[in-house]
């Protein structure tokens, strides 16, 4: 609980960073964990712009890659989706 707290308070921190220089981001959260994952419900992630993985998350490879992959089309779109990221398979 603890790491998370320390892990949360250090993303927001460069969320700020990113905001004040006005640079595109993204937060992802896991609201749900099915079957073996590396994730817990409530990690979150910072993805830039590039889709890059800045700080947090724990997702493990298949999530991760499917909320880098939704990031991106947010960044493009310039829209939050209105649905979740759910890896494939």
């Amino acid at each position: 609980m603890i790491r998370q707290l320390l892990m949360s308070t250090g993303l927001y921190r460069r969320a700020a960073e990113f905001s004040a220089s006005r640079r595109p981001f993204a937060i992802a959260t896991a609201v749900r964990v099915e079957g073996s994952s590396s994730a817990l419900r409530g990690c979150k992630g910072l993805i830039d712009e590039h889709g890059k993985l800045v700080v947090g998350w724990g997702g493990g490879g298949c999530a991760e890659s499917a909320v880098r992959t939704e990031s991106n089309q947010v960044h493009g779109s310039g829209q939050a989706p209105d649905n979740y990221a759910r890896p494939a398979g």
